[in-house]
């Protein structure tokens, strides 16, 4: 399910999958900065997840994570035949990123702009290199030490997405894959203290808040400003 829908035109749309438990809060937040901010930027709340507070399940189900990464990649394919013009990003926050990395590893090569990962639950080991080449402008990946609740205590409990038994999220440590061939498209932003100052504490939280997206994020998508008169 997409919100508040598809766009019916070639304007650049962010889809944002949410983190676990559908609290919808970091689509919720991309997409009232964007709105506040004048940009020219469509914001799509991508629903994956089995329901409000069901983050075990969320976080634990790999079928439903395939099934609506299969979705996702659907709903994009059908954007781009309807706008083919259309820059498209992917943004996920936390376990939504199993989602948004499994869609993008359905789609042709280089039909999407970039993905952006907030805080991944993935395994520090998974393999984000098919997902990569979906991507004309790489994968960015903003991670946290300081997260050692979410990404600490629960995943060494429920493990991650890609493997129950995993106790290094890629939101804390990186992806090992970018370490190689891939670290020239796979950027890794690591959380530093000045941040707090812009609203990202280290926490799990943090880098959607709007401050951080006006200085971090939204300088990634580019998108320009209404002029006034489009301004409703």
């Amino acid at each position: 399910m997409a919100l508040p829908g598809l766009p019916a035109s070639n304007r650049p749309v962010v889809f944002v999958a949410d983190g676990a438990g559908d609290f919808r809060a970091c689509s919720g937040s991309f997409r009232q900065t964007a709105s506040a901010d004048g940009l020219s930027l469509e914001v799509v709340t991508f629903v994956w997840s089995h329901g409000y507070l069901r983050n075990m399940a969320d976080q634990t189900d790999v079928p439903h994570i395939r099934d609506r990464a299969a979705n996702l990649a659907d709903l994009i394919l059908a954007h781009r035949e309807k706008h083919p013009d259309a820059p498209i990003t992917l943004v996920a926050h936390s376990a939504g990123s199993a989602v948004v990395l499994g869609a993008a590893e359905r789609l042709p090569a280089n039909s999407i702009e970039r993905i952006v990962l907030l805080s991944p639950s993935l395994s520090e080991n998974y393999d984000v290199r098919p997902a990569l080449a979906a991507c004309r402008d790489g994968i960015d990946c903003f991670v946290s030490e300081k997260d050692w609740l979410w990404l600490g205590v629960l995943v060494r409990i429920l493990g991650t997405p890609d493997d129950p038994f995993a106790s290094r999220a890629a939101g804390r440590y990186g992806f090992v894959t970018a370490r190689d061939e891939a670290a020239s498209k796979v950027r890794m932003h690591r959380w530093s203290p000045d941040e707090e100052k812009i609203g990202n504490d280290g926490g799990h939280f943090g880098c959607y808040s709007p401050d951080f997206l006006r200085r971090k994020i939204f300088p990634m998508l580019s998108p320009p400003k209404e002029s006034p008169a489009s301004v409703q």
